[in-house]
């Protein structure tokens, strides 16, 4: 089976450990359930202190209260995802190398990796991960003593990547719009959801703030290879080349359906609303 990532933007939930075991088991099914029903795309069940046999129990719990109306991504722990079915892996920064993970998957399972500030650039080994988690975005309880990176790092490894990128840390329903306005394909979150009096309440008003910062994104961006690229404003094309590392004597370029003159490339602006491709070309002229 084929697990596809949710559309953008997209709501994941990171559990704490906290809810495993006994009642609390019961519990967390219960809020699972009644988050999934409110939208929630994803869950990743991170229960890292719990022993191997608990831990699946509480994976198949996940899955079976989700019920396949939001993705079960399991955190670091390949042999329990594949044993519980679930839907993916997602690696911690210091986890297994995503190649050496994806070859311990069904086809089709999904695999997802943190990145942290001061190392939080895509790595050339992330070929086989379908998308990042970025983070400590903000402030937050969970991480205390870290200093928050803030919205321009994540934009910056927005900018970094072809993969997308979910913020993380002290992410709320105040914020999440500024993160998706940055650049991020969505936001996962702990607290504003494991600690909500209402879970269903705090899912759609984190969907319904990210689906504005998507909003605003589209107001400020062009789409740059299939892809929101924020822009500011409008940019010359030499400009906006050079902010891609691209050289722009070995780039072909469409912009909004027609092909540019590389001669003209120093008059022609980029503005948000356009449709732009960049791809190498073969040849010189």
């Amino acid at each position: 089976m084929s697990h596809r990532l949710p559309a953008a933007p997209w709501l994941m939930w990171v559990t704490d450990g906290r809810l495993a075991g006994g009642s609390g088991g019961g519990v967390f099914a219960d809020a699972l359930a009644e988050a999934a029903g409110a939208g929630l795309d994803a869950v990743q069940v991170r229960a890292r202190d719990l022993p191997a046999g608990a831990s699946l129990e509480l994976v198949r719990t996940a899955v079976s209260a989700a019920g396949g109306r939001a993705l079960v991504l399991v955190n670091d722990r390949a042999d329990i995802a594949m044993a519980a079915r679930a839907d993916g892996v997602h690696l911690p920064a210091a986890g297994l190398p995503p190649a050496a993970c994806r070859q311990l998957l069904r086809p089709g399972m999904l695999l997802g990796r943190s990145i942290h500030p001061p190392e939080a650039e895509p790595r050339g080994d992330d070929r086989g991960v379908d998308y990042l988690v970025f983070g400590t975005v903000y402030a937050t309880a969970s991480k205390p003593g870290i200093v928050p990176a803030g919205v321009e790092a994540l934009t910056a490894a927005c900018r970094a990547t072809a993969l997308p990128v979910l913020a993380i840390g002290g992410v709320t329903a105040a914020n999440a719009a500024d993160c998706v306005a940055a650049g991020a394909a969505g936001c996962a979150v702990q607290s504003a959801i494991g600690s909500a009096a209402k879970v269903s309440v705090a899912v759609a008003e984190l969907k319904a703030a990210l689906r504005s910062g998507w909003e605003r994104r589209a107001a400020t961006a062009c789409t740059l290879n299939g892809r929101p690229y924020r822009l500011d404003g409008s940019l010359l094309l030499p400009e906006l080349l050079a902010r891609l590392g691209a050289d722009p004597r070995s780039v072909a370029v469409e912009l909004n359906g027609n092909i540019v003159d590389r001669r003209a490339y120093a008059l022609t602006a980029v503005r948000p609303g356009d449709r732009l491709e960049v791809v190498r070309a073969l040849g010189g002229g």
